[in-house]
């Protein structure tokens, strides 16, 4: 888990050629949550690359040239996990961009 942490001013060597908090490598099950990464010249305030899997972002407030965010869609999402009481279903919750909140089932 990554969380809480309060990053600011970061990536000042040169701007838009990296990111504040990155997931590469294989990364699995990971949560990043509640994190503040702000003025900054970072490509995204949060990377995840396509090698990760399993990875949720949740509540931070990010800022980056790119994007705040960015989790290729096989790799996780950005978003909450919501449980059906009476199922036992586990759903995802996330916003499409054009602002629609969407839910499908997860593991």
């Amino acid at each position: 888990m990554i969380e809480g942490n309060i990053i600011r001013k970061t990536s000042l060597e040169t701007p838009n050629s990296r990111s504040a908090i990155v997931l590469s490598t294989n990364c699995n099950g990971v949560l990043i949550k509640d994190n503040q990464i702000l003025l900054s010249n970072n490509k995204y305030g949060i990377s995840v690359t396509s090698t990760c899997l399993n990875i949720q972002s949740f509540n931070n407030n990010a800022q980056g040239i790119e994007g705040a965010i960015s989790i290729p869609p096989n790799s996780g999402f950005d978003g909450l996990v919501i449980n059906n009481n009476i199922s036992g279903t586990r759903y995802r919750m996330f916003i499409t961009e054009d602002g629609k909140p969407e839910f499908t089932e997860w593991r």
